[in-house]
């Protein structure tokens, strides 16, 4: 009897159509028909897919993919639209046809309904299958139940094969005595975690922290586990790296031989990049060579090719490194055409080494003090992990070699002052003070003899004083000296001097330019304030003027009003004074004369500030408030110094206020007393405030959050408040807007 297999087909309870390898159908049931409202043609080809839930259907895919991949059959749970549009839980199991070559397998699936208490468990399998983690459950004999598909994915495993994880070489050899534990502890009932090295698919061991729970039925015995795995092999990373880190700095600190830390970092440097060989080159002091550093595992006649070599040609990686100031990466030593015919290719082919990476050594004046190499067997580039372990290591290189000179520097100088000594010791300098004091400047020669008898009294320390040469020259020298012994009344002093000439002059430059800088402030900011300094002279002015004419009518008048025209001649004079003290303000701020520090009332200084800007301030629409406090200690200030500091203050807080449109622009101006003494004056706003990432970055030279802003107003004024022996700073309100204070100390009596 012919049996009629389309037709069975139909009969069968369930959802049944096939499919090639790459998703094609060809046939499907008048079950998947009736169930899905979709025709033949529908179906057909991708068409299938278009009844799978469109949440389901990346899973579905991907575990279909691992399912044909592996050729083992596997159930898949998925949501399939009824004709009506409702969709209902199916369990889909493929099979591969058997008449069907392994490659172009076609697989027919067969879908049955799932109702809910039938579909938990395939609800927890999707579950655990969504989880980026491993997920594994094991019966009490250790054998592997499930695996979750982020298992399967991570180590492109069939199940069969994930099952033999006891023997097949997946944990690394090193950690089977942990694993051997790990088991142990699992069997007792015990919740055991270990850390191992699982082999993936592109033949490295990833770090992997393991977590297994026991499982017990309601009678408390054990029935299975559950196992959860989690890589932290960039953890552990890190973890080496800071801790490699550490290890270098600590060994700076403590002033550990340069190849001794060179050394030790191109160790870690092949711990942290695995297959790789590090050599650090160093430069000649005259930057035009290459010398030995520290080579770890790269062979001698590598390091021998380097020692010596110019650097200027940038005929090899390191050089051109050195030249370019960049890492120079050859992959594929062989067909990199830069080399090609050079005698560092011949080198290092001769070596065995198929790749490089050269990445200069910056020291902290911005020159380059080095060279790291990186060398492979074989042609490959750093990983993007490695490159930030070789950025890192070679700042650490950096540190060690600047530290390396500057104590080599300071050597040469105890050097220089051990033979000073010693000449003073051997009668070539005069020793005796009379001769020290006969070559002092006369107008420090209080200083010096003041600074003689405290070392009579035994009190010490180093002071400065100048010093006429043979030669008519002036020096800069620093003293120390201490009474060591008497003999015969006479005090014997044992001490040392240090031309420090350069320092000063250079310390006199910056003083200078910086008088010169806080001048071009100065200018700037009375340049934005040029009408309100025309408003306020115009007015006395204009009251001069009115009050000359109305003198000249009250005295020609029969008979002339003396009396009225005197009060007027008195009005006058105010005008004209008032006039001159706002034009001798303005000439004192425009001034580049020196600081000149005498007592003065800050409420005073406060308020002649305010009357130059308050044309400023109503541009602005600002409303200033003020609070000064009564009878307030004098300080000793720089007038001037101390008016652009004030003003600075208070025109910034102006421009904090510009943008404010929904509440008043209010500005506050304080006075009081201070921590211990001081005094205090404090300028409020009520603006945007200070961003919390920059207030820090405020004081900086050349720092700005203006469009127009030069970034030096409030270094400045730092730099002022600070050689008044005071201190400037800034905070956010508990509202809106910022405030910025000063204090300074009192005036001694």
């Amino acid at each position: 009897m012919k049996i009629d297999f389309g037709g069975v087909v139909d009969a069968l309870p369930g959802l049944v159509w096939t499919a090639n390898a790459d998703g094609r159908s060809d046939f499907v049931n008048r079950g998947w028909r009736e169930y899905t409202g979709l025709g033949l043609d529908q179906s057909i080809d991708h068409g299938w897919q278009t009844a799978i839930h469109p949440d389901d259907l990346p899973s579905f895919i991907e575990a279909w993919d691992l399912v044909r991949r592996s050729g083992t059959a596997k159930e898949i749970d998925a949501r399939m639209r009824r004709f009506d549009g409702e969709y209902r839980w199916f369990v889909l199991r493929p099979s591969p046809l058997a008449e069907d070559d392994s490659r172009n397998r076609r697989w027919c699936w067969l879908g049955s309904y799932a109702d809910e208490s039938a579909s938990a468990d395939g609800r927890l399998r999707r579950l655990l299958d969504a989880i980026p983690l491993q997920i594994g459950f094991l019966n009490t004999a250790m054998v592997l139940e499930f695996a979750n598909l982020k298992s399967l994915r991570d180590f492109n495993m069939t199940f069969e094969q994930l099952n033999q994880w006891t023997s097949s070489g997946i944990i690394h050899v090193d950690d089977h005595e942990t694993t051997y534990k790990y088991i142990e502890a699992l069997l007792s009932g015990k919740t055991y975690t270990a850390e191992l090295r699982f082999l993936h698919p592109n033949g490295a061991y990833r770090w992997t922290r393991a977590v297994c729970v026991p499982m017990r039925d309601a009678h408390g015995n054990v029935v299975n586990y559950v196992s959860c795995q989690v890589d932290i092999d960039d953890l552990k990373q890190a973890e080496a790296l800071l801790a490699a880190e550490v290890k270098l700095l600590e060994m700076v600190a403590q002033g550990e031989a340069l190849e001794q830390v060179l050394d030790a970092l191109s160790r870690h440097v092949e711990e942290l990049c695995s297959g790789s060989f590090c050599s650090v080159l160093m430069l000649t002091p005259d930057r035009k060579r290459f010398r030995n550093g520290a080579r770890a595992g790269v062979p001698d006649a590598c390091h021998d090719f380097f020692a010596g070599k110019a650097i200027e040609s940038g005929d090899d990686p390191c050089s051109l490194s050195v030249v370019e100031k960049t890492s120079i990466d050859t992959a594929d030593l062989a067909n990199d055409p830069r080399w090609q015919g050079s005698p560092w290719l011949a080198a290092m082919q001769s070596l065995g080494f198929g790749s490089c990476c050269a990445t200069p050594i910056i020291s902290a004046s911005g020159e380059v003090s080095g060279v790291l190499a990186i060398h492979r067997s074989d042609p490959a580039a750093p990983s993007s992990r490695e490159e930030g372990v070789i950025d890192r290591f070679t700042k650490i290189a950096g540190i060690a070699i600047d530290r390396a000179e500057m104590d080599a520097a300071l050597h040469a100088r105890e050097r220089e002052l051990r033979e000073a000594l010693a000449q003073l010791s051997d009668g070539a300098t005069p020793r005796r003070l009379e001769t020290v004091r006969g070559r002092v400047h006369p107008d420090g020669l209080h200083l010096f003899d003041g600074e003689m008898r405290r070392r009579l009294e035994g009190k010490g320390g180093d002071f400065n004083f100048r010093v006429i040469t043979p030669k008519g020259g002036l020096k800069h020298l620093r003293g120390i000296a201490q009474v060591m012994e008497h003999i015969e009344g006479r005090p014997i002093f044992m001490g040392t001097i240090q031309d420090i000439t350069e320092s000063k002059l250079a310390e006199e430059a910056l003083n200078q330019a910086r008088s010169e800088l806080a001048h071009v402030a100065r200018v700037a900011t009375l340049n934005a304030m040029t009408a309100s300094i025309a408003h306020e002279v115009s007015q006395p002015l204009s009251g001069i003027l009115t009050n000359a004419n109305t003198c000249l009518r009250l005295l020609a008048a029969d008979p002339p009003n003396v009396t009225v025209a005197a009060e007027t001649a008195r009005r006058t004079i105010r005008d004209a004074n008032r006039a001159t003290d706002v034009i001798q303000r303005l000439r004192a701020m425009f001034s580049t004369k020196p600081p000149t520090m005498d007592p003065a009332n800050l409420n005073d200084v406060a308020r002649e500030v305010i009357a130059l800007s308050m044309g400023e301030l109503r541009r602005a629409e600002a409303m200033l408030q003020t609070d000064f406090a009564d009878e307030l200690p004098l300080v000793r200030v720089d007038r001037v110094q101390l008016q652009q500091v004030i003003l600075n203050l208070l025109l910034n807080a102006a421009d904090a206020m510009t943008a404010i449109e929904d509440r008043p622009r209010t500005l506050l101006m304080r006075t009081g007393l201070h921590d211990g003494g001081s005094v205090r004056l404090l300028v409020r706003d009520s603006g945007t405030g200070i961003d919390p990432a920059k207030i820090d970055r405020l004081f900086d030279a050349f720092y700005t959050t203006k469009a127009k802003g030069m970034g030096v107003g409030l270094s400045i004024s730092r730099s002022i408040i600070e050689r008044h022996g005071g201190r400037l700073w800034s905070e956010n309100n508990e509202g809106p807007g910022a405030t910025f204070s000063f204090s300074l100390p009192a005036a001694p009596d």
